[in-house]
């Protein structure tokens, strides 16, 4: 697959934070869902339209294993 792009790549042709977050447009969520969302961003900052998410722990199968996980 020559064509394909790394995930670095990727992340950097994301665009830039857009819009910040205003209460209206919270106004469709369930109230719990703005609620929270209230309470974790301040109004007036900017969203962004992609986040890079890199997680590692232990997981139970059986028996408590490692893992790591990266999701972009």
């Amino acid at each position: 697959m020559a064509n394909r792009r790394s995930l670095d790549e990727f992340w950097a042709s994301a665009p830039a934070p857009g819009r910040a977050l205003e209460p209206d447009r919270l106004a469709a969520l369930p109230d719990s869902a703005q609620r929270y969302l209230q309470h974790s961003i301040a109004t007036g900052s900017p969203l962004a339209y992609a986040v890079r998410l890199r997680m590692h722990g232990e997981i139970k199968l059986r028996r408590w294993l490692p893992f790591a996980a990266a999701l972009v």
